[in-house]
């Protein structure tokens, strides 16, 4: 039951700012914010992996230090997900876009399989140009999310 005791009825033009106001707050909770530098640093990490498994028979000396770096830097990306995505309050009424994060999954898992399958018959290098196209795939997505859902 609604009651008029909590003061005087709005205007128009306050409601309407107030309704714009909820929006935003509620906008602000589901699509939260993330720091500027998140997206272009998976981005270079994603390189960075595949730029490492283009490296063909390194030298004994170098090797191991391209095995660390190639569990090192997958290992800090599921840290730094974690923490920027799983470690935040819980949020309700999170919307999913299946649709485009089945594409995006297909996409990712393409350029992934792509330089497993044809390293061995075109050359190493393909490892750097899909894991080039997949980090520009992932700025641009950063770009996209901080033009939709700027940091206020």
């Amino acid at each position: 039951m609604a009651t008029h005791d909590a003061g005087p009825d709005l205007t128009p033009d306050e409601a309407r700012n107030a309704l714009s106001l909820a929006d935003a707050e509620e906008r602000a909770t589901v699509n939260r914010p993330v720091p500027w530098w998140y997206f272009p640093i998976l981005a270079v990490m994603i390189v960075a992996v595949f730029i490492l498994n283009s490296v063909e028979d390194p030298a004994p000396s170098v090797r191991w230090i391209i095995v660390t770096l190639a569990v090192g830097v997958p290992v800090t990306m599921a840290v730094l997900v974690g923490r920027i995505t799983l470690n935040q309050p819980g949020y309700r009424g999170v919307r999913t876009r299946w649709g485009w994060t089945i594409v995006a999954i297909v996409i990712a898992a393409a350029l992934a399989i792509t330089p497993v399958l044809l390293a061995d018959t075109i050359g190493s290098w393909v490892w750097i140009v899909c894991g080039s196209v997949l980090a520009v795939l992932i700025a641009g997505f950063g770009i996209a999310y901080w033009r939709r859902y700027p940091r206020a």
